[in-house]
């Protein structure tokens, strides 16, 4: 059976293209060299993806300062100041700081998407989902957080479209904020109206992930979302969390460890994976890394890109 597997989020950077980083920012290497330098990691990590055989491909988001800082660029109303723990892992972010009403006066830069390293049909792009995104800034002026996560909402559009112009295979809405304490009722509500707003205006399908927390806390509510795939954490998830409620659904079971240097055995995740898909009766299920693994050692990262790409195979002959 063929099962569609990829990555959730950004590739570590190589020893090689930190240093380039490092260089750039004491003013030893120009912008240009710096970004050729990017280019040809980006090249390397995409060979990676194809060798493994994935479905969608991203380009490592090797350009990304953080997970959330390309949507909020080229905004007016906000501010980014301080840093700020990126829920519980040993990495942080500069908090948006929001002061004014947002309004779009410049693109991102096109650079942090580099599609063309990818075929059409198979890009993809990962952005963080609007309640998440509210959840993470500091909210100085507007009085209802729902006009904030429709404001953001609209600039993840934007955003998703300027940096995928041309086209792209699956748009991912990385949302950790559902799942990282149980979604009250109207948590709920006011982040699948973000939601709603993005998927009006975006390509299908979507995906939107939860890692970093247990299914439990966000179902039944999201299962109702207006998104095609529904991906979960299943380092952290029991299954039974979900046998009740995603009878009929497409998912995808995050079943790799992004957070920990341990190589899971083939055997187990094909065990695992059958295992799931029997007691959860979905129509469809995807594979890969719970989250990002953009905190893991280079060698690391590509070992698992390695790991399932022979899961995929081995899956392939069943």
């Amino acid at each position: 059976m063929r099962v569609p597997g990829y990555l959730v989020g950004g590739f570590p950077r190589s020893t090689e293209l930190v240093k380039h980083f490092r260089e750039h920012a004491k003013g030893k290497l120009s912008s240009e060299a710096l970004e050729k330098h990017v280019v040809e990691n980006a090249r390397e990590v995409v060979a990676r993806q194809h060798e493994a055989g994935f479905s969608y491909i991203i380009d490592g988001m090797l350009n990304w300062p953080d997970p959330i800082r390309p949507v909020f660029e080229g905004l007016d109303g906000v501010e980014i100041d301080g840093l700020a723990r990126w829920f519980d892992n040993n990495f942080f972010y500069k908090k948006p700081i929001i002061t004014a009403h947002l309004k779009r006066v410049a693109d991102p830069d096109r650079r942090y998407f580099h599609a063309e390293l990818i075929p059409k049909e198979r890009r993809k792009i990962v952005l963080p989902d609007p309640y998440t995104l509210a959840r993470l800034s500091e909210n100085k002026h507007y009085r209802r957080v729902e006009d904030l996560v429709a404001d953001l909402a609209e600039q993840v559009a934007e955003t998703a479209g300027i940096l995928s112009s041309d086209g792209v295979g699956q748009i991912q809405l990385t949302a950790p904020s559902l799942v990282v304490s149980k979604l009250e009722r109207d948590e709920a509500e006011v982040a699948a109206m973000g939601i709603e707003i993005i998927a009006s205006r975006c390509p299908r399908p979507i995906l939107l992930h939860m890692p970093y927390g247990p299914a439990g806390n966000a179902v039944p509510a999201v299962l109702d979302f207006p998104v095609d795939i529904i991906g979960f954490d299943m380092t952290v998830t029991k299954s039974r969390e979900l046998s009740e409620y995603t009878a009929g659904k497409r998912v995808y079971l995050g079943l790799l460890d992004g957070r920990n240097s341990y190589m899971e055995p083939v055997e187990d995740i094909l065990d695992s994976y059958v295992e799931m898909v029997d007691e959860l009766d979905v129509s469809e299920a995807h594979i890969g890394p719970n989250c990002d693994l953009e905190l893991l050692p280079y060698s690391v990262a590509v070992e698992k890109v390695k790991r399932l790409g022979e899961i995929l195979k081995r899956m392939a002959e069943l």
